[in-house]
């Protein structure tokens, strides 16, 4: 079975990780061909390299979306290039599936849409992975609308990275499905003593929400000195320098740790030490660090919106919409940290993403979801 994957970045972020996962678990069972943007970064290069995956590399993969915050010069030039670079990419993916001959082709997120026009041409199954609201989460506006892009799924076959999101764009038909990110193997867990600091570990950007986690933990570290916030990621620095002055404007700023990006397995170690993960994110897709927590055994405190809420749910952990509520569950946490009932918690959240949130789950369902489309 030959799978023609097309990514919209050569980036290890987040959509990009919960592929390359799904490959490597599947690449037994089938032939996958990987389309990636020319990037002079290697890190995925060198995953496929190491493991003899084939990728091609395109200069030219359009990403169909308008960016609200433009204005109406830099908007229209934005859709010209936007255009042609579809124009370019429909040439360049024409030629890969004569060359190829897929059986299947699996566009990873939901604002490329030229895999799904050239399946349709070629008469060959497209899945279509929605991983983003696009409007919600990125402030995004669909290139063609949202109605139109919404009939253009229902020609696909859908997988949902939550069910909020298979809602959200109207999914209910039978070549639709929630399958949700395989994060870690089920084995991969971790319970240790925890320390004084919360962390917030994402892209520093303001609908991130950083900003009202620094407000509120300094309401917090006013009667609670001995603990620290320490923020992982890296962003746009004058967002990020309007942070510190924040925190300094709060006399907070030596407790408020600013660490830069960090690699994944650094990440990991952060969150299986700190009290809890706080993700303040508007909307999440599905929100990554949110499971994640669940298997470094971390209480999450997370905005009850979007893919997040629906983990929140399951998970059962504290939940916020106000700087109030988040002030209240940080408290709860500094009472109850390192506690039977605390650990109980975290035991509890782990054996939720054992089951549902691991490489394994995620791997089955989507071999299953391609073994009933080419029986078909």
């Amino acid at each position: 079975m030959k799978i023609l994957y097309i990514l919209h970045t050569s980036e290890l972020h987040g959509s990009t990780i919960s592929i390359l996962n799904l490959i490597l678990n599947i690449k037994k069972e089938i032939d996958p061909i990987i389309i990636i943007p020319y990037s002079k970064a290697n890190s995925l290069k060198d995953v496929f390299i190491k493991n003899d995956i084939k990728f091609y590399t395109c200069r030219h993969i359009p990403i169909s979306i308008i960016e609200r915050n433009r204005n109406l010069v830099k908007n229209t030039l934005s859709i010209g290039r936007t255009i042609i670079k579809k124009i370019l990419f429909i040439i360049f993916l024409f030629r890969i599936i004569l060359k190829e001959k897929p059986n299947i082709i699996h566009t990873n997120v939901g604002v490329i849409y030229e895999g799904a026009r050239l399946a349709n041409l070629f008469n060959i199954p497209h899945v279509w992975h929605l991983r983003e609201y696009q409007d919600k989460d990125f402030k995004w506006s669909f290139f063609y609308g949202k109605k139109i892009f919404e009939n253009m799924l229902k020609r696909s076959y859908v997988i949902c990275i939550t069910n909020d999101i298979r809602n959200y764009f109207n999914l209910n038909n039978k070549k639709s499905q929630t399958i949700y990110n395989g994060i870690y193997h089920s084995y991969f867990t971790a319970l240790e003593k925890k320390d004084n600091y919360f962390l917030c570990a994402s892209r520093i950007l303001p609908n991130k929400g950083h900003e009202e986690v620094i407000r509120t933990f300094a309401l917090f570290y006013s009667s609670h000195p001995n603990w620290k916030l320490i923020i992982a990621g890296d962003g746009e620095v004058q967002y990020i320098s309007k942070l510190k002055d924040i925190s300094k404007s709060l006399n907070c700023s030596n407790s408020v740790i600013f660490l830069g990006f960090k690699k994944s397995e650094a990440i990991f170690n952060l969150m299986k030490k700190s009290a809890g993960l706080i993700v303040a994110s508007l909307y999440e897709g599905f929100g990554r660090m949110t499971a994640e927590a669940c298997f470094a055994g971390t209480i999450v405190i997370g905005r009850y919106t979007g893919g997040t809420k629906e983990i929140l749910d399951i998970i059962n952990g504290y939940k916020f919409l106000t700087n109030d509520e988040l002030l209240a569950a940080m408290d709860q946490i500094s009472k109850e940290i390192n506690t039977n009932s605390y650990n109980q918690k975290i035991k509890s959240s782990q054996k939720v993403a054992q089951e549902l949130f691991s490489i394994e789950q995620n791997a089955t369902n989507i071999i299953n979801l391609y073994k009933n489309i080419t029986n078909k």
